[in-house]
């Protein structure tokens, strides 16, 4: 549900959505929810402010929380839509080796 708020609230106020999310993420613990709100949430800004989200979605993607770190790989998905790939590919690199099943997944659907 909070996936759904941010999509219309996150183009318009950014850095305020991104600082929610962020504070929401240790409270991910499971994939569903992880990836609605990376999707709904995160993913309108990646095609309004890509710049934000980039930094970001790096940071994410070295957390311990397997959670956090799947989070980190869905934000990327809309990187490929805006043709920006080079650095997404550079930072799913510090995941391709991640021995969990759900962050396996994730990257390879993103």
């Amino acid at each position: 549900m909070a996936g759904k708020c941010l999509e219309k609230f996150g183009p318009k106020n950014p850095k305020i959505c991104l600082d929610f999310v962020s504070s929401v993420l240790p409270d991910l613990d499971n994939w569903a929810v992880c990836d609605n709100l990376a999707m709904c949430g995160v993913e309108p800004i990646v095609y309004s402010n890509p710049e934000l989200v980039l930094p970001l979605s790096e940071r994410w993607i070295k957390s311990e929380n397997k959670w956090i770190r799947r989070f980190g790989v869905v934000s990327l998905r809309g990187y490929k839509r805006i043709q920006i790939t080079d650095k997404v590919f550079e930072i799913l690199d510090l995941v391709m080796e991640d021995k969990d099943k759900d962050i396996k997944k994730a990257v390879s659907w993103v």
